[in-house]
Formats: C-alpha cells, structure tokens, sequence
C-alpha cells in the first residue's frame, strides 16, 4: 500500500525535476492563468488529465504479494497570436508506485516525465511539427541499505516536416532520437531514424519515392547498427482491365565495433507485374519479372519471371495455364528452374433431388518441372559439374455434396449436409501412385424459444490416404449451446464443445515394403463456457457486472489436464460523471491443489 510517509517523500523527490519539467509546468499554469487568457500572444484552447488509484492482490499457493500504484497526468493546449500561426501542446505525468511480497523483498519507484509539441502554420500546405519530452524514475528497493536504488531517464526529440503542393504532390520528412540512461550504466543508449516520401498522383499513375535510415547506439555494448533503404515505386492503371506495377528497392544492413570484424549485408531488387483482364471477354492475363542482388557472405544474382493465363471455354468450364522461369547464380553455383503447368475445373450446376441440394465437380492438373544445377569446382581449369532433375505430375479430383435445411415448425430448424472427394496424383520420381478418399458428414439443430436459442452441431469426417505410405483419419466433433435473456437488463449464456481425433500413419521400414510400422494416436477432448451479464446489477445505474467461468479441459486427460486451467472471472464497472470505477477478481486451478486468485481495483477521476 502507498502511505502517506511515502507520498511526502514522493514530494520532496518531484522538487528536485529538471528545469525541463518546471517549464512544461510553467506552460501548462500559463495556459490557465487568467493574465495568460487576456494575452494577446497566447490563447489557451484545452486543459484536462486525470487522477488515477490502483490496487492489485494476487495468491499463488503460499506466495502472495501486492501492487499499487498513484498516476496523475496533466494535459494542455492552445495557440500563440493566431490559430494558424503556432499550436502548442504540453502534458506532465506523475507516477508513484510500490509492491510487496512474501516471497521477496518489495520495491517502490517514482515517475516523473513531461513533454512539449509545436506545429508551426497547422492549417497550410507546409506545417512544421516538432517536439521532445523527459521522463526520469527511480526505483528502489525496501529495507535494503547495500542497493542505493537505479535511477534512469529518457530523453526524446522529434522533428517533421509536410508539403502539399497544388499539383498534388506530398513530401514528409522527419528526424526521431530518443536516448535512455541509467545509473548502472556508462553513457546512454541512442536511436535515431532519419527518413522521407515523395508522393505524386496524376491521371492513371501514382508514383511513390521514399527512405530512410536508421541506427541504434545502445549503451552496454560498443557495437553500433545502421540500417537504410531506398523504394521507388509506380503503378499505372489506365482503366479497370488493365495494370501495371513497378518497383525499385535498395537495402543495407551495417554492423560496427566489438570485437567482431565489420559486418555489410546489402540487397537490390527490380520487380515489375501486370495484369489484363479484359471486361466481357473469357480470358484473363498476368505475369511479372524479378531481378535482385545480394551482396552479403555469399553473393547471389538472380531473374524470376511468371506468367499466367485463364480462359473461359463455357459457364462450366474453365482452364489455367501457367510458366515459370528463375536463373540464379550464386558464388559460382549457377540454377535454372522451370515449371508449366495446366489445371482445369469443370464444376455442374446445382440440381434439386427431394429437397436436397446436390453438385459436383471434377478438376484435372499436370505439371512439368525441370531443374539444373552447374557447379563450377575448378576456376582455373573451367571444369564444371551438372546436375539436372526432370519431373512430370497428374492430378485427378473429383467431389459430390449433398445438403438440405427444413423449418421444423415455427421456431425451429435443422440442417444436414453430406460430400465425398477423391484424388489420385502420380509424379514421375516416384513409382506408386497417391490416392486418397474423404467422406464428411455435418447436423444442426437450432431453436429460438423461451426468450433465448438454443443449437446443437455435430460433424463427423474420415479420410484416408494410399500410396507409399497408408494414412488414415478421423474427427468428430459435437456443441451444444444457449443464450437465454433472464431480464431486459441480464442475461445468461453456455456452450459445450467435444472433439475427438484419430491418426493412423502406416510406413514402410525396409525397401521392399515387407515390414510396415504402424502409428496410432487418439486425442478427446472438451471444453465449457459460462457466461453471465447484468447491465444494472444491484439495481445500481451504471453498475455493469460479468462472470464467466472457462473449463477448458473436461476429458480427464495427462496430456491436457496439467497444461489447461479452470478460470473464474468477475468483473464490475461504474462509472458515474467523470469518475470510473473498476473491479476485478479472478480464481484459477491449473492442476490439483494448484490455485491461484488474484484481485484488481482503479478509480480514475478525469478533469
């Protein structure tokens, strides 16, 4: 708890802040001081904060301990001479903070920070926002006289700079520091970011320049980091058919100091994509081109390059092509990869049998890969290995679904749905042929009744896989739930979830299939949640209460039962003018006899 001893001392800390924190006060009772209203080269526009208490308790088995904490923040605002001419804002926190513990000793710290923002010509097409702020603390540890406590501060300083010009041009530029000292430490940690954007619109293109640069200066190792990059973009879009996107990236990652040698990453990239999509016509056209260059380590080149095509042959039918080319190069090491590929969709309308709703659908794929590998072993000589791998794949699906809904009187209903779909693939590396089968089944119930809904939902699913390895799997799943309206002002709500699985993988352990290792594994589990809202509990104006209670783990299960806790949470909350109140208590159980509770009060007043 925070005593009053404590808060006198508190006092005599915020005395001694810097001269920085005095004239940020200075300007804020400036602000509010009557001589200050009727100057003419100051207007003040707003001034407010808050006064905030909180308190928090916590048990764990034999441990407990204890939070609390004071915040005050003020904040203020106006102009000087003219609205247009120059904005300030300036805003001082307070802080003062404690905690115990049985299980170790407690500390306090104390929080003063401060900040102050311009905007100079706010409303015009060139504004110039700047800013810096303090913020100094001080933690301490109780009844220990060898640790004198840590003392540490912040420091930040921005600066940005906008312009819209009249052809609709937009420039940013901005410079961020923020450095951090503490007394346990030699210097300060610093970072500084220093960057840019360029935005130009115009009738079907927008073009977009920026960078920036980075670094990070920390204080408890002599190795510094810098950090830049260049992006230079355009996109041109002449109509809703067709588009063309295209970009320039620089990138450079630099390390230096410490004992290690200097260390240089850098990354150049060239990319460009379009697409044509021409309105009421069956095709549709795409690609796109890479270029990029590594130099880090192992320097690296390369060229991607994609295209794609689609043609509507029918309303049901469909097919898509696609080429793909990448030439890549690195410390002598030279790949060429290739893929075409070809797919086709043919999906059926969907028909009416007895009520239900029935489709089905069947798709085609093949695909060709090559892929060369040369490998330079000898410079001198000009000696060269290669390696090269050709791959050709087919694929064949095919699927049916089956499903209805029924209104079983006024307020209820239900739904049932059923489908199949089976694959085969076979690929030219490998001799045995993949097959596989999946059957899904799916039901609901819904009712809408004594003031509330009630619905329940159950699936079932198998699928099993052949080829050079067996597979097969099973998962049903089941909920139950109800949201019930006890009163116009509360209500109460429930939900049941299960779901069990199971895997079985067949492998082959020899090279002839002789011997096959078999992997069974089954996982249940079950979940409930409990919830309950008052929007007036007590019949107080203002007093909202929740409660929920988690069971996240039924199923009396090793694997799920030491890792899954039961949660209660009740939560109260008022708030009546500018006063907020809030109160928090919550109990878990992670395992038997491993509890915990913990509580949690604030009160902020605001101004």
């Amino acid at each position: 708890m925070l005593f009053p001893h404590l808060l006198r001392q508190y006092s005599a800390d915020v005395s001694r802040a810097q001269s920085f924190m005095a004239a940020v006060v200075i300007a804020l009772v400036a602000a509010i001081s009557p001589r200050a209203v009727h100057a003419e080269y100051f207007i003040p526009t707003s001034l407010g904060g808050s006064l905030g208490y909180a308190y928090g308790y916590s048990r764990v088995a034999l441990s407990e301990s204890e939070q609390s904490s004071v915040i005050l923040n003020i904040n203020g605002g106006g102009y000087f001479w003219q609205p247009w001419f120059l904005t300030m804002g300036a805003g001082v926190g307070l802080g003062l903070s404690g905690s115990d513990s049985s299980a170790s000793a407690g500390n306090t710290a104390k929080t003063v920070s401060g900040g102050m923002d311009f905007t100079l010509f706010p409303d015009s097409r060139f504004p110039t926002s700047f800013g810096f702020g303090v913020s100094d603390s001080r933690q301490e540890v109780k009844d220990d006289l060898l640790l004198r406590g840590q003392d540490s501060q912040t420091r930040r300083f921005y600066i940005r700079q906008t312009y819209d010009s009249l052809g609709g041009m937009n420039v940013n530029a901005w410079f961020n520091q923020n450095a951090g000292s503490t007394s346990g430490q030699v210097g300060e940690s610093i970072d500084r970011s220093i960057g840019f954007q360029i935005r130009k619109r115009f009738p079907y293109n927008d073009f977009q320049f920026g960078g920036g640069m980075f670094e990070n200066d920390p204080a408890t190792s002599d190795i510094t980091s810098v950090n830049s990059n260049l992006l230079l973009s355009h996109n041109y879009f002449p109509s809703a058919e067709v588009g063309v996107n295209s970009s320039a990236s620089y990138s450079n990652a630099k390390t230096t100091g410490g004992s290690a040698s200097e260390f240089s990453s850098t990354y150049e990239q060239l990319s460009s994509s379009f697409y044509w999509r021409p309105e009421h016509r069956p095709y549709f056209v795409s690609g796109g081109v890479l270029v990029y260059t590594v130099l880090s380590g192992p320097a690296s080149k390369g060229v991607a390059t994609n295209a794609n095509a689609s043609y509507q042959f029918a309303r049901n039918l469909s097919v898509n092509a696609g080429l793909s080319v990448s030439v890549s190069d690195a410390d002598g090491n030279q790949a060429v990869s290739s893929t075409q590929s070809l797919t086709t969709s043919i999906p059926s309308d969907q028909y009416t049998i007895f009520g239900f709703d029935y489709g089905w659908n069947v798709g085609l794929g093949l695909s060709n890969s090559v892929h060369r590998t040369d490998n330079i072993t000898n410079t001198a000589t000009g000696e060269s290995g290669q390696e090269k791998d050709n791959q050709q794949s087919v694929n064949v699906s095919a699927s049916h679904h089956l499903g209805r809904s029924w209104n079983l009187g006024r307020y209820t209903t239900t739904n049932f749905s059923f489908g199949q779909s089976a694959s085969a693939s076979k690929s030219s590396n490998v001799d045995s042929v993949s097959l596989s089968l999946a059957h899904s089944v799916s039901t609901g119930w819904n009712n809408f009744a004594f003031g509330g809904s009630t619905s329940a939902n159950a699936s079932a699913s198998y699928s099993q896989t052949f080829g050079q390895d067996d597979a097969a799997f099973v998962v049903v799943t089941g909920q139950l739930a109800r949201n019930q309206e006890i009163s116009r002002l509360s209500s109460l709500s429930g939900s049941i979830n299960f779901q069990a699985s199971q895997a079985r993988v067949s492998s082959s352990t020899t090279s002839n299939d002789a011997t096959t290792q078999d992997d069974n594994r089954v996982v249940k589990s079950a979940s409930a949640v409990f919830s309950y809202a008052h929007s007036r509990f007590l019949g107080v104006h203002g007093l909202i209460y929740n409660s929920t209670l988690s069971v996240p783990a039924l199923l009396k299960e090793d694997s799920t039962q030491s890792t899954s806790a039961k949660d209660w949470d009740n939560t109260f909350s008022y708030r009546i003018g500018l006063l907020a109140l809030n109160l928090t208590a919550r109990a878990s159980e992670s395992g038997p006899g491993q509890r915990a509770y913990s509580m949690t009060f604030s009160a902020v007043r605001s101004f």
